[in-house]
C-alpha cells in the first residue's frame, strides 16, 4: 500500500512544480516590460556604466612615484630640505604632488626629524600650468600663523623646493583663495 500511495502522490508533486514553473514565468514575461521601464526613468543605467567605467579606468592607472621637500631643522634658524618619495597615481602629478605635500610628512619621515611649515587643514584649491609656471591657490588656512613663522616664506618656499624641483618648472606662485599671495611676484614673473 505504501508503494501505491508514493506513485500516487507522485504526478501530482511533479504537477505542481510545472505549475508553479510556468506561473512564474508568466509573471516575469507581463512584469519585464514594467521593470525596463522604470529602471530607465530611474537612471540607473548611465550610473551603473560610468561606475564600471570608472574602476576599468583605475585599473589600468600606473603608479609612479614624486618627491615631496619636507624640511629637517638645523637649528633655530636653518633647515635643510630632505626630498622623500611618495607614490602617486593617476593624470594629474601635480595636484596628487601639493595633496601629497599637505597631508603632511610620514610616520618614517617624522622619525626622521622632518617637519611641515604649511599649517593644518590647507587645502588645494586649484592648480594650473601654464609657461612652466605653476599658479597654486590654497585655502585660507595656508596663512594662519604656526609655530615656525607668523609670516608666509618658510611655507612658499617648501612648496616651490617640492615642485620646482620635481617637476623643472621655472617659477610657482601661490594664491590663497584665488588672490596672489605675494604681488610683487608677479612683477617679476612678468620680466621674466
Amino acid at each position: 500500500m505504501s508503494d501505491h500511495s508514493k506513485k500516487e502522490r507522485h504526478p501530482w508533486f511533479l504537477y505542481s512544480w510545472l505549475i508553479l514553473i510556468v506561473a512564474l514565468s508568466l509573471v516575469v514575461i507581463i512584469a519585464l516590460p514594467r521593470i525596463k521601464q522604470a529602471f530607465h526613468e530611474s537612471g540607473m543605467g548611465p550610473l551603473i556604466q560610468e561606475y564600471v567605467t570608472k574602476q576599468e579606468s583605475e585599473k589600468g592607472l600606473t603608479t609612479s612615484s614624486t618627491r615631496i621637500a619636507f624640511p629637517l631643522p638645523q637649528d633655530e634658524k636653518s633647515f635643510s630640505y630632505y626630498f622623500y618619495p611618495v607614490p602617486i597615481q593617476g593624470t594629474l602629478p601635480y595636484h596628487e604632488t601639493i595633496e601629497r605635500l599637505l597631508e603632511g610628512p610620514s610616520y618614517a619621515a617624522l622619525a626622521d626629524g622632518v617637519v611641515t611649515f604649511i599649517p593644518q587643514g590647507t587645502r588645494l584649491r586649484g592648480l594650473t600650468i601654464s609657461n612652466k609656471v605653476a599658479y597654486v591657490d590654497f585655502s585660507k588656512e595656508f596663512i594662519l600663523p604656526t609655530v615656525w613663522e607668523t609670516s608666509f616664506t618658510l611655507r612658499t618656499e617648501q612648496v616651490k623646493k617640492t615642485l620646482m624641483q620635481e617637476y623643472k618648472l621655472l617659477d610657482v606662485l601661490i594664491l590663497v583663495e584665488g588672490e596672489l599671495l605675494f604681488k610683487e611676484e608677479l612683477s617679476i614673473v612678468m620680466l621674466k
